[in-house]
């Protein structure tokens, strides 16, 4: 009895399977052929769907102590595309952090960046994006951590027919959902080496066609160089929306960061 209503695969049974092997050379082909044609329009409908790129992410990311529970963060952050090689997205970050608690932060920043058209390299679409979060951290047993951290970014994207730009500015919303997992494990000469894993999900909320905008996977490990500068060095796959249609690109990002951190808090004159 067919299953769910379909007939058999004509190699179910040795029967079949001989039947086909009998089957005229002509006929054979054009099952050959419209297999074939199958797996051809599957892949190629595969590759419209999802734009393959790569790039590197190398930024610069300063991390300093105002006081116990204050910290000022600044990073600038260059992102290039490769094959071929060109500038896609520059960014510059500004954000002043707030640990209320050991397992609670609060956060409230913005950024400044700009974006190269892919149709008209000469033109940057810059944004100016304020952001408010707050990160819950859980320390685990054997030098572990989990942190999950919420952001909202307000999103002024100025107006663009892809080749130049229009007078004002786009307003979007934008929930950023990040859970991550890292590790903490010191070498023979004492130095911490830090394993993080994490995936974020982002959509809007606000007046834009694609409710999904992006989800970035990422996988990084991070040396330190001296007590001032670790260095993490990492890989993201990171899926998003394509805004011209209902397609996606999906981009294999090697991410670099020189962290560069200080303490800034006034030191108590020795008595």
């Amino acid at each position: 009895m067919p299953l769910f209503g379909l007939n058999p695969s004509p190699f179910s049974n040795r029967e079949g399977y001989k039947e086909f092997l009998e089957m005229p050379l002509i006929l054979n082909m054009r099952f050959v052929g419209t297999l074939a044609l199958v797996i051809i329009a599957t892949c190629a409908h595969g590759q419209e769907k999802y734009i393959q790129q790569s790039s590197v992410w190398v930024r610069y990311y300063l991390q300093a102590r105002l006081a116990d529970k204050f910290t000022l963060h600044y990073n600038l952050d260059e992102r290039v595309l490769t094959n071929p090689t060109r500038q896609f997205q520059v960014f510059t970050h500004l954000n002043l952090n707030y640990q209320a608690k050991p397992w609670i932060e609060f956060a409230v920043g913005g950024n400044f960046n700009w974006t190269n058209s892919t149709k008209n390299q000469s033109l940057k679409v810059p944004e100016w994006r304020p952001w408010q979060e707050v990160s819950l951290i859980k320390s685990l047993p054997h030098n572990w951590q989990l942190q999950f951290r919420y952001r909202i970014d307000e999103r002024f994207v100025h107006n663009n027919d892809k080749v130049v730009l229009t007078e004002g500015y786009h307003y979007n919303t934008r929930h950023r959902f990040r859970p991550q997992l890292s590790y903490t494990f010191k070498t023979a000469n004492d130095k911490q080496i830090v394993l993080r894993i994490s995936d974020e999900y982002m959509f809007n909320t606000g007046d834009f066609k694609d409710r999904f905008d992006q989800n970035r996977a990422y996988v990084s490990i991070q040396y330190p160089l001296n007590k001032k500068w670790p260095v993490e060095v990492g890989y993201m796959n990171q899926v998003q929306s394509r805004s011209n249609d209902d397609g996606f690109y999906e981009r294999h990002n090697i991410r670099i960061t020189f962290y560069h951190k200080v303490d800034w808090r006034k030191k108590e004159p020795a008595k």
